[in-house]
């Protein structure tokens, strides 16, 4: 796969991680660095690794899981926003992993919950790229090429996806704590929503 081509590929399934960033950024109260840097190792990772496990399990375990992805997705995502527009109303003074008040992740739990819920179509991708990399004639496909690349590329431009977008919530710092806390909510219960359909 060609570099240019996993740099689309990588934009394409960083949006969901991106838009739970911001979700992130806009109910965090202070921006300390270790938070969105967790977020971004984590969803990088996550988005890395699942084209990995489906390239590799494309035949045995990815057609079983992708009748489920998108309820799996869904459960995350609305449990999520429901905690967020539930902490924002009672403003709760959560610690999260990071020490922010009000911090949309507050947990390395739920980084991880998050970054799963928006690397689950990465697995999908893995599957198509094992698909697409070893057509009957070619014999055995240069793994580098067709999904170790790729998925690096993935991984790092999720990193740099979310990191800019939990960043841009600074913008709106001047806004009631509650709003952003709800907005943040409702954006990541908008994304299950999306995934479920």
């Amino acid at each position: 796969m060609e570099i240019t081509a996993s740099i689309g590929l990588g934009l394409a399934l960083a949006v969901d991680a991106s838009v739970a960033a911001f979700s992130c950024g806009l109910s965090s109260r202070e921006h300390r660095l270790s938070c969105p840097f967790k977020l971004a190792a984590v969803t990088g990772a996550l988005q890395g690794l699942m084209p990995l496990a489906g390239f590799f399990a494309a035949e045995r375990f990815v057609r079983y899981i992708s009748a489920w992805a998108h309820w799996i997705a869904f459960g995350v995502f609305v449990a999520l926003g429901v905690m967020f527009v539930y902490n924002a109303l009672t403003e709760t003074e959560k610690t999260s992993c990071c020490g922010c008040a009000h911090c949309a992740i507050s947990s390395w739990k739920g980084i991880f919950a998050l970054g799963v819920a928006t690397s689950i179509d990465a697995l999908a991708v893995g599957a198509g790229l094992a698909c697409a990399g070893a057509p009957a004639d070619a014999g055995t496909p240069n793994l580098a090429e067709t999904i170790f690349v790729p998925a690096g590329i993935i991984a790092g431009t999720t990193f740099v996806c979310v990191l800019a977008a939990f960043f841009a919530t600074g913008l709106f710092r001047r806004l009631p704590v509650k709003i952003l806390g709800c907005a943040a909510g409702l954006i990541l219960i908008a994304l299950g929503v999306n995934a479920l359909l």
